[in-house]
């Protein structure tokens, strides 16, 4: 895995990293470095397509989904065919590491503008050491100070909240409920931004005035009582709706849904300069912050803030530029 984040560290989607994925690969399998040379070595595969087997329903016909015994119980009921496919993980894993040798060594390893050997000395003589370190350090254990990270952890947490609460009080300008959303969530911020029904390459045509919403259950932390309860419940359904009709992104994750990467989420917000973060992000302070939020623009300008040189993303015009532009939760 080391070596193939060295060769590739872009591989995301369609198994990543893993033995199945990588064998399967034509790029890192082929034998040589040439594109044309593309003779393919059977890859690893999956359990699931060896042993896995199609739920019966009630009548004996077979449902769309499978199973997969648990493993002890393939080890004894399905021995032969357990121990072929062991074999080949070992086997795949061994040609897998001598294909991702042989690529690496053909990479030059630079370092200050100078080649000091190629990407698989690098992995020699950085990577491998680095990973018997860490399993010492797993094994022995290290020493930390407790006092210092205690402190760190509160502050971390303060921070997450402040943020988040600063996230919701904008949302909730174009979306009411979205005061009570959890922000961690992607289904949830997916639903604001673009519509968590919508996928690449599909078209729906809404001709109603009101945007569509999605129903949510959230954790009841208003204790809001429903109609013909005596008791408030542990969680209440909210509704979510997209806030803005001019976010476009590029992205999209292996379903086809909007990605919220944090590459994908960089294009929306860009390079905005370190004063004005500092100042719209520095909520603890009563002095930059109202009861309706942070500052309006005059204050903020008064303090130092130029947005002359602010490099926004694609959000600062969809959701109007200006003001409107400016108040985003940039770099979150």
């Amino acid at each position: 895995m080391h070596l193939a984040r060295l060769f590739d560290s872009s591989r995301t989607t369609d198994g990543g990293y893993s033995l199945e994925a990588l064998t399967s690969d034509p790029k890192i399998m082929s034998q040589g470095n040439s594109d044309d040379d593309v003779e393919l070595i059977s890859g690893k595969m999956s359990m699931k397509s060896i042993f896995g087997k199609k739920k019966l329903k009630k009548d004996g016909t077979e449902e769309k989904i499978i199973t997969l015994p648990p493993v002890d119980v393939l080890q004894r009921e399905e021995r032969r065919s357990w121990i072929r496919y062991s074999a080949l993980d070992a086997v795949n894993t061994l040609k897998l590491f001598n294909r991702l040798k042989e690529k690496l060594m053909h990479v030059p390893w630079f370092l200050k503008d100078s080649i000091q050997g190629t990407m698989y000395n690098f992995y020699e003589k950085c990577w491998r050491p680095f990973g018997v370190l860490l399993v010492k350090m797993e094994s022995e254990g290290i020493l930390v100070d407790k006092v210092h990270l205690s402190k760190i952890e509160k502050l971390a947490v303060g921070d997450k909240q402040i943020v988040a609460d600063k996230f919701r009080r904008w949302a909730s300008k174009y979306c009411e409920d979205a005061k009570y959303m959890n922000v961690g969530s992607n289904t949830q911020i997916r639903q604001l931004l673009f519509d968590d029904t919508s996928r690449r390459g599909r078209i729906e045509m809404n001709f109603e005035l009101k945007p569509l919403s999605k129903l949510f259950k959230v954790l009841n932390t208003e204790k809001i009582f429903e109609e013909g309860k005596k008791a408030p419940l542990k969680y209440r359904t909210i509704h979510l709706h997209k806030i803005c009709e001019g976010l476009q992104t590029d992205m999209y994750t292996a379903s086809r849904f909007p990605s919220l990467s944090a590459d994908a989420l960089k294009v929306f917000a860009r390079n905005i300069p370190s004063n004005q973060i500092y100042w719209i992000d520095n909520a603890c302070s009563d002095g930059y912050v109202t009861e309706e939020g942070i500052m309006d623009d005059h204050k903020l300008s008064d303090i130092g803030t130029d947005y002359e040189d602010c490099s926004y993303g694609t959000a600062f015009e969809a959701f109007g530029g200006g003001n409107k532009g400016r108040e985003l939760p940039w770099g979150r």
